[in-house]
């Protein structure tokens, strides 16, 4: 797969010097075949700036390769029901975002998306974004992952028809990724749009209950689904897979971002919280697995929580033309 942040830079340095800014948690200098490079790193989730001293004369030299992966959605919570335990939705992957922009202003604001909360319903991760200081428009987004949906909800009356608890409750919230189902609910849709070099995000799996016969509100215990990630979908309780890229240059391993959370399983015995998701990787957080009940009928389990999505990310390189970093 094409990696922007690995291949050597396409623009030079041309009229007017090369840009230089100021900003962020990391900053790296590296020199690539007798060219040197800095890049921003921004892992915090609270917004900051990325200023430049001046623009450079040349749209080349005024060219980023820009980063992006929103935060992860956080994992649906388990069933309690010693009959029936039913594992949450894993979360869904923030939205993966590479590409190119000639800048216009030397005023920069980043936004780095936190990771959903889990709860009943993991809550949806933030969007990361790249925005225009001066005007204040978005340049780039890379949207948070959808939450995945809730393993609890077993007892609930049948409404007929469209019923809000098994349609929207145990479902998967759409997002960058999508969020896995709970119980038997849906895995919510990629939003993510397509970028020039990358724009990443895949649909959550489905819940695996089912409904007892002649009783549709009444649904067997089964594993959450599992989440979208940036390279592939949900598939059972499995989350989608990531992708990796190198943020740093061309001699450093690589990392993984963007991978959906794992669907809570169904446990006779036992019930567990959910794993959170890797903090500035956009990794959707893992479901509550189900709780079991004990011989004699009494719940030994509980429901327990999903983790937390992890958050994103979001790193910004340039061509320079002297290190004034290590």
């Amino acid at each position: 797969m094409f990696n922007p942040l690995l291949f050597r830079f396409r623009g030079t340095s041309g009229s007017g010097g090369a840009l230089s800014g100021v900003g962020g948690d990391q900053v790296f200098d590296f020199e690539d075949s007798g060219q040197w490079y800095r890049t921003h790193v921004f892992t915090n989730t609270t917004s900051q700036t990325l200023t430049f001293e001046t623009l450079p004369g040349s749209s080349d030299a005024r060219t980023l390769d820009v980063f992006l992966v929103g935060g992860g959605g956080g994992g649906g919570y388990s069933e309690n029901d010693w009959i029936n335990p039913s594992g949450g939705g894993g979360g869904g992957a923030g939205g993966l975002l590479s590409d190119t922009h000639v800048l216009n202003t030397k005023n920069l604001r980043i936004y780095v998306g936190a990771g959903g909360a889990t709860g009943a319903k993991g809550a949806d991760g933030v969007e990361s974004k790249l925005v225009n200081l001066d005007s204040g428009s978005s340049i780039f987004v890379a949207l948070g992952g959808g939450g995945g949906g809730a393993g609890v909800g077993g007892n609930a009356t049948y409404l007929g028809g469209t019923n809000d608890w098994y349609n929207g409750y145990n479902s998967g919230s759409n997002g960058g990724s999508g969020g896995g189902g709970g119980r038997s609910g849906a895995g919510g849709t990629a939003t993510q749009p397509v970028s020039a070099y990358g724009g990443s995000g895949n649909s959550g799996y489905n819940g695996q209950g089912k409904s007892h016969s002649g009783q549709p509100a009444i649904e067997e215990g089964k594993n959450g689904g599992g989440g979208g990630g940036a390279g592939s979908a949900g598939s059972g309780r499995t989350g989608g897979s990531g992708l990796s890229y190198n943020i740093h240059s061309s001699t450093q391993t690589s990392a993984t971002f963007a991978v959906g959370g794992v669907g809570g399983r169904m446990a006779q015995n036992g019930a567990s919280t959910g794993a959170a998701g890797t903090n500035q990787r956009g990794n959707g957080g893992t479901g509550g697995s189900g709780g079991g009940g004990s011989s004699d009928g009494r719940d030994s389990g509980g429901a327990r929580a999903g983790g937390n999505g992890g958050s994103g990310i979001l790193v910004v390189r340039y061509k320079i033309d002297t290190p004034e970093s290590s």
